[in-house]
């Protein structure tokens, strides 16, 4: 066994999952693919009566449209509203309603194109009787029926997520009922109705105030990225801006779904206490069912190198804060995994460079960190740094401390006892998330869906032992340079 493996063993023994297991556990997933193009991954544990279950669709904030920002957010909401079968009293009737409250929307929109000439009286009129309609349309509905059916019936977890590149469906479910997950997941890919379309975005909109324009800590990281960002889709917040959600059709998100949610862009993930050929039964039974689609295409946007330092100013009424944003490549390039290390000896944890000397030291700042991968990792992304800056300090203060830890690593690398702690940190950390239950199978179909196959997830061991110090050195000083990067500062009003 590896020299790491062996150190690893003997210091994480009372890990759930230990080294060694991990490395068995490659040889334990089953992987195969349906004829209709799904990727349908499985990995057994006996040890508990419950299976994780992951749908992976690969689509995010990215893929969307200039002028659809937060569409792909919107169908995630909207994907829980149920389907033919699910959700509805009478599909029938329901849907000629939906159909009409959409055309009476589709005029909507027609008079706000006007412009300064809309009429808003007309607008007005039309609005009181789309609100009608949406009444009418909820009296079939039957309120949440697609999670409640999972939920009486032992499910746990039910939770989705939308990032730039990819978008998550999960729960935990009792063993035996595996079935019934398989063909609600394969009905609601199948068989949708964006239900409750015009109540949702409203609930999407107040989501969007919470989470960003009342957030000075969020609205800075979204300004950030749309001025680091030039061209590419990054620099909109996964969310959408509240003009474009306004906008967004039932037709817009139908079409969205008819792109990207074919079978062909699903990789559906299987942990616990399940077995390979009654999965490849229940497969074969309902998601084989769902359209085939097209697999989504990496997106054709460049973003141009940055050729100089850029910053800007927000303020807010809020404390002071510091957010600097490097350009470093994908998750997938030779230098991400040095550049992870990096972001975690300088900046996460309270040992690590930037809260020894920023925090404990020169006490010029309340916290200092740092991290990798935003806003996402499948493109170019940013390596962020930031700091809360002390009552007493300024941010220039802030960033020259900053600016020498750099200098310091760049001149003279990263001492034996950073880099021996950060990779022992690092598998400690690794296993254990990998016991979490719904993360391993998540961290799966991760894998299959943007790395290349879900082998890689298991390579992260090696990458790991072959780095060297030297390899964080040289990506500091590649990447961590002025030119490279967007300062952006909070600012309390009035200061």
């Amino acid at each position: 066994m590896r020299k790491l493996l062996v150190i690893v063993l003997l210091t994480l023994i009372l890990l759930p999952i230990s080294a060694y297991e991990f490395e068995k556990m490659k040889d334990q997933v089953e992987k195969f693919v349906l004829p209709n193009g799904a990727t349908v991954l499985v990995l057994e544990n006996h040890d508990v009566p419950v299976t994780h279950c992951i749908t992976l669709a690969r689509v995010g904030a990215s893929n969307e449209e200039p002028g659809k920002s937060g569409i792909a957010h919107f169908l995630e909401h909207l994907a829980f509203k149920g389907t033919e079968s699910i959700g509805t009293t009478n599909i029938k009737k329901e849907q000629k309603v939906i159909a009409e409250s959409d055309a009476i929307f589709n005029r909507i929109i027609a008079e706000r194109e006007k412009g300064e000439k809309a009429d808003e009286e007309r607008l007005a009129t039309l609005q009181a009787k789309l609100d009608a309609k949406v009444d009418e349309a909820s009296k079939y509905v039957v309120q949440n029926e697609f999670t409640t059916i999972l939920e009486e019936r032992g499910g746990t977890g039910l939770n989705a997520g939308t990032s730039q590149d990819f978008t998550v469906y999960q729960v935990s479910v009792p063993s035996n009922k595996l079935e019934l997950w398989m063909a609600m997941e394969a009905d609601r890919f199948t068989h949708p109705v964006f239900r409750e379309f015009y109540r949702e975005r409203k609930v999407i909109l107040e989501e969007r105030r919470l989470t960003l324009e009342n957030d000075p800590s969020g609205k800075l990281m979204a300004k950030l990225a749309d001025t680091a960002f030039e061209k590419h889709p990054y620099k909109i917040p996964v969310i959408g801006s509240a003009e474009d959600i306004e906008n967004i059709t039932r037709a817009d998100v139908t079409k969205f779904f008819k792109t990207y949610y074919g079978a062909k862009n699903l990789v559906f993930a299987v942990y616990g206490d399940v077995y390979l050929e009654e999965v490849k039964e229940y497969a074969a039974k309902y998601f084989a069912k769902i359209p085939a689609g097209e697999k989504a295409p990496l997106m054709p946007v460049v973003e141009p190198p940055q050729t100089e330092e850029k910053e800007f100013v927000l303020e807010a009424t809020a404390q002071p804060f510091l957010f600097i944003g490097y350009h470093t490549p994908e998750e997938n390039s030779a230098d991400f995994k040095a550049l992870s290390a990096l972001a975690s000896i300088l900046g996460q944890k309270q040992t690590s460079r930037l809260y020894t000397r920023m925090v404990e030291t020169d006490k010029i700042a309340m916290y200092g960190f740092s991290f990798v991968g935003y806003p996402g990792t499948t493109y170019p992304n940013l390596f962020l740094i930031g700091s809360i800056p002390a009552q007493t300090s300024t941010f220039d203060e802030n960033i020259v401390a900053i600016d020498e830890e750099l200098a310091r690593i760049k001149d003279a690398g990263i001492t034996d006892e950073e880099f021996t702690a950060y990779r022992k940190g690092f598998l400690r950390q690794y296993l254990s998330q990998l016991d979490s239950g719904q993360y391993l199978p998540m961290q799966l179909a991760m894998a299959e869906a943007y790395n290349g196959g879900y082998e890689d997830l298991f390579s992260s061991i090696d990458e790991i032992e072959s780095l060297t110090k030297e390899d964080i050195q040289r990506v500091a000083n590649t990447y961590l340079v002025p030119e490279n990067r967007t300062i952006g500062k909070l600012v309390p009003k009035g200061e």
